[in-house]
């Protein structure tokens, strides 16, 4: 009877560790799915600062080729201008409104190369952010698993 009843509490004792145990697990798995919203709402802000970036690379493009438009456009006009002295002063407003152009049109460029680079480097943080919690994820997930 003794015996029965030593062997009874030892496999409480087991019983209790394993509860433990298991409860930790579901925690620990708890975590982990916390853990993988997170993620997957990271990545669904690393998903959007990557369309954010290919609409500035877009818009870039526009902006340069407008740029290139218009710096052709002032060489015809200065053409013009050494061409015909009747309007002289009418290609001269011209030239000056080009110029202008031309320069809101650089500084459009450099702000969207700007904003490129700080675009580049929130993808590369998040990307990084996203690649340390996989790496975390996959350890949990091998701890359980060895569990």
């Amino acid at each position: 009877m003794h015996e029965l009843e030593s062997d009874y509490r030892l496999k409480e004792a087991e019983l209790d560790e394993v509860t433990a145990t298991v409860e930790r697990t579901k925690s620990e798995k708890n975590e982990m799915e916390a853990r993988l919203a997170d993620l997957q709402g990271m990545e669904e802000k690393l998903v959007a600062t990557e369309a954010a970036v290919e609409e500035g690379k877009v818009t870039i493009r526009t902006l340069e080729t407008r740029n290139g438009e218009v710096e052709s456009e002032l060489e015809m006009a200065r053409t013009d201008l050494a061409a015909s002295e009747e309007s002289n002063s009418a290609l001269r407003a011209a030239n000056v409104k080009l110029e202008k152009t031309n320069e809101a049109n650089r500084l459009s460029i450099e702000n969207g190369e700007a904003e490129k680079g700080r675009l580049v480097a929130q993808v590369d943080d998040l990307k990084s952010a996203v690649d340390e919690l996989v790496i975390e994820l996959k350890a949990k997930k091998s701890e359980q698993e060895d569990l």
